[in-house]
């Protein structure tokens, strides 16, 4: 497994993949346009270098192993779970995120999600469909949209006194690409996502939100009310 640092990628790197997304429609006019010239007899010998290229792109591209990278944030499972669900929060985390709407929910989740993602004023629109084995693992594919076929996947392992956040993705953008150019990619898609999350995570305020929505609940109630007890059994007054 590869370890991210935490720090976010270059913005060249984040520019490169929402470009990547925003020219798939452009590319296959283009790949349209040359397979009609092969179609009737006009060959190859009139199209551009660029078209020439993604022909050839075309012929040696194909679907790439999903590529895999992690961090370790210092929070627990459950709480990088929740931040990881929460959507509507994306925004405010995830740079690339424009807008969040969840479509439906399985009990609290998000069963249907859809993300506008949005860089220089153009922006994607695509719907992921979720699956979760809480607090460890979540799981989502592209089920409409402008991406073809995405696949994602996080895992919460507890490790020492936090979390090892692992991140699988594989993406497919619909146009042929080189396969070297997909699996960077989603490299880059990869180390810019975990080293948001982490950030966001283990800043105080988060962790200070998540931990005081814990004494919410009935056995958070209890934890709190027996961590004030004790404090008070050991405190020594000065009479």
């Amino acid at each position: 497994k590869q370890e991210s640092t935490g720090m976010m990628v270059s913005l060249p790197a984040v520019v490169v993949a929402t470009v990547i997304l925003l020219l798939a429609n452009d590319a296959a006019a283009v790949v349209g346009d040359v397979a009609s010239r092969a179609t009737t007899g006009s060959g190859l010998g009139r199209t551009s270098p660029l078209q020439q290229r993604i022909v050839v792109a075309k012929a040696t591209s194909g679907s790439v192993e999903a590529v895999e990278k992690s961090v370790f944030v210092k929070a627990t499972p459950d709480e990088c779970f929740r931040v990881a669900t929460g959507y509507e929060d994306y925004p405010v985390w995830a740079k690339a995120t424009a807008g969040v709407t969840v479509l439906d929910r399985t009990g609290s989740l998000g069963k249907h999600v859809e993300m506008r993602m949005g860089m220089f004023g153009i922006e994607v629109k695509s719907t992921f469909e979720y699956t979760y084995q809480r607090p460890t693992r979540m799981e989502w594919k592209a089920v409409a949209g402008t991406i073809k076929e995405l696949y994602g996947c996080y895992q919460f392992l507890p490790e020492g006194d936090g979390t090892r956040v692992v991140y699988k993705l594989r993406v497919e953008p619909g146009f042929p690409l080189p396969n070297m150019v997909k699996i960077a990619t989603n490299k880059a898609i990869c180390s810019t996502a975990l080293g948001e999350l982490k950030s966001y995570i283990e800043n105080p305020k988060t962790l200070a939100k998540l931990r005081g929505d814990q004494y919410k609940s009935g056995s958070g109630r209890q934890k709190l009310y027996e961590t004030l007890l004790e404090s008070a059994l050991t405190c020594k007054h000065i009479m």
